[in-house]
Parts: C-alpha cells; structure tokens; sequence
C-alpha cells in the first residue's frame, strides 16, 4: 500500500517572519520600525520637537531625550551617543535649534545590550540599535511617511495616556492630512484626551474607595480586639 505523503503548500508571497509577532509593545521608535517602514535601510527624518522622557521601569529608569520625528507615531530616544551625534552634526544643543533640522537614522549592530547580565542567558551581550549617522542629509533623502486616516483614527482611538495622543498629534501635523479628514482628526483628539481624563479620574476614585475599605477593616478589628 502505497505511502500518501503531506506536503505544505507554500505561499506565493512569502511573509515576513516579522509578522508573526508582536512587534507593538515599544513606546519608542527602535530598530525594529527602520526594518518594518523602510526594509532596514537608512531613514532621513526631520526633526519636529525634542522633550524630556524616561524609559525603563525601577532601579533601570533613565532620563533620555524624546525626539519626535515628522510623521512618525513614536519618538526615538535618545541618550547620550546620539546626542553626541546630533550635537556634532549641526553645532548646537538647543532644542529651538534643533527643531526642523534632518537626521539620517540607521540600524547598528554590536550595541552594548543595557539589559545584558553576565550569566543571564535570556539576554545577548549585545543588540541592536538606532544611531544617527554623522552626516548632514539634504531634503531630497528625507522619508515620505503615507498618511492613512484609519490608522490615525485608530491609534488615537486607542491611545492610554494624554502623552501618546500629543505624540500623534505631532506625528499627524508632519504627515499633513487632506483637509476633509481634519474635523474628524480634531474631535477624535478630544474625544480621546476626556476619555482618558475620565479613565484617570475613575483609577484615583477606584485607589480612595480602596484605602478607605482598608480604613474601615483596620478601625473594626480595633473596635473588636479586647
């Protein structure tokens, strides 16, 4: 009798091994969005406002500078091997400076892995990492960022802190939207912002009414002991 074999049909268009995770959980733009939006090669951005930011959690929180790029959701977080660049680049470290300026970003292999632990085998020695290139790009290298309304929507839509809903907002300002879409863009951004003052306003209601529970048991177990 003879043997059937299986055999797996391959697709005609090959997925990117990248889309078989989740590739949404960073609140910073990383080497992994250069390789998803431009395939890995070099990006020129233009620079739209920096701010103060910190990443980590605990004891490994660090202050870093926020970068907020034209079109671009995330800003890119900067310490203080890409400010080096970035200051070298254009002779200033002032932010009113700094903004409108462009910037070349690339991805870096053999970055010192802040995470790494010797003996620690869930982390590499090494990774890699966004740098800028210090090199002055010229406006015609500068990355045209597509703007999709449904996205945008959608990113506010399901933004959780009034800080991501300013970090699209500049984002949307750079991708220069078609007009009809801006009362839309407009309310949507309200609608956000109240949704998640209400959200902030029930979590501290919810944290008193807690307190105040435990309050009550403490002040009843005294009542009670003899």
């Amino acid at each position: 009798m003879a043997t059937e074999t299986q055999q797996t049909q391959q697709p005609k268009t090959s997925p990117s091994v990248f889309s078989m995770i989740d590739r949404s959980k960073s609140a910073w733009f990383t080497w992994v969005d250069i390789a998803d939006m431009n395939g890995g090669a070099d990006m020129t951005v233009k620079i739209v406002d920096i701010r103060g930011g910190e990443a980590g959690h605990g004891k490994e929180k660090q202050k870093l500078a926020a970068v907020f790029l034209e079109g671009i959701r995330k800003p890119l977080g900067c310490r203080i091997t890409n400010l080096k660049s970035l200051v070298a680049m254009y002779g200033t470290d002032k932010v009113a400076d700094l903004k409108g300026k462009l910037i070349t970003l690339y991805i870096a292999s053999g970055v010192r892995n802040p995470r790494y632990k010797p003996g620690d085998p869930s982390e590499e020695p090494t990774c890699k990492a966004v740098r800028i290139r210090n090199k002055k790009p010229s406006p015609a290298q500068q990355f045209a960022v597509k703007y999709d309304h449904a996205v945008a929507i959608t990113a506010l839509n399901d933004a959780t802190e009034a800080s991501e809903v300013e970090a699209i907002r500049l984002a949307l300002t750079g991708q220069k939207p078609p007009a009809e879409h801006h009362a839309e863009i407009k309310a949507t951004v309200a609608s956000a912002l109240e949704r998640i003052k209400a959200a902030e306003a029930a979590e501290l209601a919810r944290a008193k009414a807690a307190e105040e529970a435990v309050a009550q048991e403490i002040g009843a177990e005294l009542e009670a002991a003899p």
